[in-house]
């Protein structure tokens, strides 16, 4: 580790904002951007679903997520809905309007709290909708910060 990333592990380690995300009981190594990518394909012959399986060597710290290829606002009626199967849980109360949860226009949709992930997890990723919208593949990027550790701190 040269003295920069040195410099950026300390900070990190040390920011109130990041080091929430750290495991105590684990020693901190460094922290690195990462994005996580599906491809959904398009509704025009039904629901379309997908899976992310997360690596094993790292948490990952979700912070923002962005889609590309289609145009929200003009495709009423796309939910996503988001289920960790490690643990059962969704990410949504139910399937969600993907205007109000991926961006628009470019910009993505920063979590309101990043969300910690842990390793070797598996995200499904449910897109339908209640009527008929033939749409194109859809490509969800979900960014953030993979968290490495060495061993028991």
């Amino acid at each position: 580790m040269n003295a920069f990333e040195a410099q950026a592990a300390k900070i990190e380690a040390t920011s109130p904002y990041l080091s929430a995300f750290i495991r105590p009981d684990r020693k901190f190594l460094r922290m690195d951007w990462f994005s996580y990518n599906i491809e959904l394909d398009g509704l025009d012959v039904g629901p379309s679903s997908g899976q992310i399986q997360f690596m094993a060597d790292s948490d990952f710290i979700l912070t923002q997520i962005n889609a590309e290829n289609c145009d929200f606002r003009n495709e009423i009626g796309i939910l996503l809905q988001i289920t960790d199967l490690s643990t059962g849980k969704t990410f949504y109360s139910a399937p969600t309007p993907m205007v109000q949860v991926v961006g628009t226009d470019g910009f993505p949709y920063l979590l309101p709290v990043p969300r910690l992930i842990a390793p070797k997890t598996t995200l499904q990723f449910d897109m339908t909708t209640p009527g008929v919208v033939r749409t194109p593949s859809i490509f969800l990027a979900l960014v953030g910060y993979r968290v490495f550790y060495g061993g028991p701190n």
